[in-house]
């Protein structure tokens, strides 16, 4: 069990307990705390800022997606952060029931009819998807997440393959090639696959490697480490929190 920057490949690293925010203010920067970027997450107008949230997981903060128009960008490229045959992305998430396709992914529109883009969905249900584009579509998913409990979803690229799991359970898996692209940028909350796609979650912390994590041993170490931070539960893989985790529904009116 180690902390996320133990591991080799941290590119960006969003957590969010280092932001210096009150409750409720709105999130217009959200820098990363990778040693080798600091770059943040942007959002230059007002009524599309994330909230945070103070106090919500195991006493920790949150930043909340509305589902209706919040989103950020990061100022980097994809290609400073991940290769196009090597990526994983995990997120300490908890979706509502109802949140459509957007999530915390990659995207990239080469050109204005063609987007190739790589990274993480939740889709309603909730479930999880991984989702590479190699000159076809290639996804790995679905997979239940438990919300609005936070979960630990993972996603990677590595061998020529796509992978996807929540709460470090078994993995799902598709064949993929090389990422088709990699001029885009990191967004999180808004999918470019519809204008009415966003995120409605509460987000605690995403991490992007240019790691495969191709170790079983390196992905359970991993998820442990975020699950005793955000949960404080000897397992959360099938199990219920209610007990740990304030609902969204009653904890949203504070």
């Amino acid at each position: 069990m180690s902390a996320p920057d133990t591991y080799a490949g941290l590119n960006y690293w969003l957590k969010a307990d280092a932001l210096s925010l009150s409750d409720n203010d709105p999130v217009a920067s959200w820098a990363s705390s990778a040693v080798t970027s600091s770059v943040a997450m942007t959002q230059i107008t007002a009524g599309k800022r994330a909230t945070f949230k103070a106090d919500v997981w195991n006493h920790l903060p949150i930043v909340r997606f509305d589902g209706v128009d919040d989103e950020m960008q990061s100022t980097t490229q994809i290609g400073a952060m991940v290769a196009n045959n090597l990526f994983t992305i995990v997120a300490v998430v908890a979706p509502q029931s109802g949140s459509s396709q957007a999530s915390m992914w990659l995207n990239d529109c080469v050109f204005g009819d063609r987007i190739g883009f790589m990274g993480m969905f939740i889709k309603a249900g909730p479930v999880a998807w991984a989702f590479n584009w190699d000159g076809n579509s290639d996804t790995a998913g679905p997979l239940t997440i438990s919300g609005p409990l936070p979960s630990v979803v993972m996603i990677r690229h590595q061998g020529g393959n796509l992978y996807c799991s929540v709460n470090n359970g078994p993995e799902v898996s598709a064949p993929s090639g090389n990422t088709g692209s990699l001029v885009g940028v990191l967004t999180i909350g808004k999918s470019t696959s519809g204008s009415t796609d966003y995120l409605d979650a509460d987000v605690g912390e995403v991490c992007l490697y240019n790691n495969g994590f191709s170790d079983p041993a390196d992905r359970t170490g991993l998820f442990e480490w975020l699950r005793d931070k955000w949960v404080a539960s000897p397992s959360i893989h099938g199990s219920s929190l209610k007990s740990l985790v304030p609902s969204r529904t009653t904890e949203r009116s504070s």
